[in-house]
């Protein structure tokens, strides 16, 4: 059974009664027959405003003027219905009570024996040795044998007040006479245990336990941490006091212990709720961390060392109850998250860690690297890397990126302070491996951890066939490129000087390529790269051919030499004609040919 629910037990059982019930007086409905006499008649049954602000149980009860103060240097009563004790072997009167007055007053039960008025004493006595008085702790059940008064009693409740009254006063409900033993254990003088260090114990409990008729066990029960509860038996160590031992507990422990001790017919809980102590091992002292944002990856802490009894050892940080860091010295720079959070910091002693310090507050914004795209590239590769950050405050030329060995940061482009676009030239020859993003900005250098891999060249997307492979000075014609992967979008197409890229169509299956294109009269001939991007990747493993343009002469016959029928004028003159129907036949383009330049056509 664990605490609460052991408590809970308690609290709703109170004692264990088998007397019997011969009369009660809840006071809801009506004031039971009670009747107010004496000099004032400051007794009244009402609803209750002040004092207690309510009654035991319900709404209404007898008090001295429920309503405000009660009067001082008066004598006043409370007079008791006749009660019928006929049969009864051991009547018992029973009620509960609140009381608020000064020291000199007094409150007493009295019973009229042979005509004359005689104070009768509760179970355990009363507070005073005149009578009950100062104030009570809150509501208290007291039990009055009514034995020997014959088969009826005459009873009244007694009030005599001097000259410095204060307070509320007294209030009085819920009245019950019993057959038999009702009255539970007294359970007084409980040691309350305070938090403590001692992590060995035992934690000693003591309190002063009788009974009106004789006690058969007092035992001391407790859980650690609201667990499984634990019993133990007291030790009669005589006058009534008993003790019991709860053994040593680790540090970080909260222990909740009562005392229950029963007769024959009753059990008392003391206290009901329980008391609680812990066992916490001293913590650091005066915790301080920065004032306001922090901009940055780390903040300062500071804070005093313990007083202990036990070697320390070192001190554990805690951000968001989550340990962080260990050090030795009573300061250490912490590592912070974007937002709010919370530090504490712990002793950590030869015999175990102290209870966390009162936690500091923190708010923090922190450069890092939220996402690298695309997140991997090959052997071989031309690739272009967006890298998406937070409070890096990133500025053109006062950026520095690495990859690591093999990988070639060849260009920047901060596209706001926290994107930047990078290409990356990466070695045939670099190692497979997942690499570190490591930026260096705003004054701050950070890492994304395993932001980027870098794989075999084996499956680099390369372009697979281009058709035609050859073009020819003047021509104007349709290339097409597949590609071995789809393409990110519709890439930028260039063939170098002297080609001019019209128009680029990516058709459905995303990897093939129609490319419109014109190649200048004067265009140098030879090798020229065939250069593909698509805005992430520049494919540039294709060779395409310019070639000279080949007049063919009408043979059977003709003469092609300078001395012929035609003579030399006739080449140039056919020459001049095809450049001319090549200029009308482009729209007048003849100048960017000429040129040389590149365009992509809108």
């Amino acid at each position: 059974m664990s605490v609460v629910l052991a408590l809970a037990v308690y609290a709703l059982s109170g004692s264990v009664v088998a007397a019997d019930l011969v009369w009660s007086a809840d006071l809801e409905g009506d004031d039971a027959g009670f009747s107010a006499a004496g000099e004032t008649g400051q007794w009244e049954w009402d609803e209750v405003t002040t004092g207690p602000a309510a009654c035991f149980t319900g709404v209404n009860c007898w008090a001295t003027l429920p309503q405000g103060a009660y009067l001082h240097e008066a004598t006043d009563y409370l007079i008791f219905p006749v009660l019928d004790l006929t049969a009864l072997a051991a009547p018992t009167l029973t009620f509960s009570h609140w009381m608020e007055i000064a020291p000199i007053d007094l409150g007493t039960v009295e019973a009229q024996v042979a005509g004359v008025w005689t104070r009768l004493d509760p179970a355990y006595g009363y507070t005073d040795v005149g009578g009950y008085s100062s104030s009570t702790a809150g509501w208290e059940t007291v039990y009055f044998s009514l034995a020997d008064l014959g088969e009826s009693a005459a009873l009244r409740i007694s009030f005599v007040t001097g000259n410095t009254g204060f307070g509320s006063g007294w209030y009085v409900d819920d009245f019950a006479v019993y057959d038999g033993d009702i009255v539970p254990p007294s359970v007084t003088d409980l040691t309350e245990l305070s938090d403590t260090e001692d992590v060995d114990g035992p934690y000693v409990v003591t309190a002063t336990v009788v009974d009106d008729v004789g006690l058969e066990s007092v035992r001391l029960e407790f859980a650690v941490d609201d667990g499984t509860v634990v019993q133990t038996t007291m030790t009669d160590l005589g006058g009534g006091i008993w003790e019991g031992q709860i053994p040593g507990q680790q540090s970080g422990h909260e222990i909740t212990y009562w005392v229950v001790a029963a007769d024959s017919e009753n059990e008392t809980v003391a206290p009901v709720e329980g008391w609680t102590f812990s066992v916490r091992l001293a913590p650091p002292t005066d915790l301080e961390g920065p004032d306001g944002l922090v901009h940055g990856p780390t903040a300062t802490l500071a804070w005093g060392a313990p007083e202990s009894i036990f070697d320390l050892e070192g001190y554990s940080v805690y951000r968001d109850e989550e340990l962080v860091l260990e050090v030795t010295d009573p300061t250490a720079a912490v590592p912070l998250v974007t937002g709010d959070q919370s530090f504490t910091v712990t002793a950590v002693y030869d015999v175990g860690e102290s209870a966390p310090t009162e936690p500091v507050e923190v708010s923090a914004a922190v450069p890092e690297v939220i996402s690298v795209s695309p997140e991997e590239g090959y052997q071989g590769d031309t690739i272009r890397v967006e890298i998406v950050s937070s409070y890096l405050l990133m500025v053109d030329e006062e950026v520095a990126l690495d990859l690591g060995d093999g990988v070639t940061v060849s260009a920047l482009d901060v596209r706001d302070v926290d994107t930047l676009v990078a290409t990356l030239s990466i070695d045939e020859t670099a190692e497979s491996s997942m690499r570190d993003v490591a930026i260096t900005a705003g004054g701050w250098e950070v890492a994304f951890v395993a932001g980027f891999e870098v794989l075999s060249g084996e499956a680099r997307p390369r372009i697979d066939s281009v058709d035609p492979a050859d073009l020819t000075q003047g021509e104007s014609t349709k290339l097409v490129i597949v590609a071995t992967h789809p393409f990110a979008e519709v890439p930028l197409v260039s063939l170098g000087e002297g080609v001019v890229i019209e128009e680029v169509a990516l058709l459905d299956d995303q990897q093939t390529l129609e490319v419109d294109l014109a190649v200048a009269w004067n265009a140098a001939l030879g090798e020229r790269v065939l250069e593909v991007d698509d805005g992430v990747r520049v494919l540039d493993d294709q060779i395409v051919w310019v070639r000279d343009y080949v007049v063919e002469v009408p043979r059977g016959g003709c003469s092609t030499t300078a001395d012929s029928a035609f003579g030399g004028g006739w080449l140039v003159a056919l020459l001049i004609g095809i450049r001319r129907r090549h200029t009308m036949r482009s729209g007048g383009q003849d100048q960017n040919f000429v040129n040389g330049s590149s365009s992509r056509k809108a």
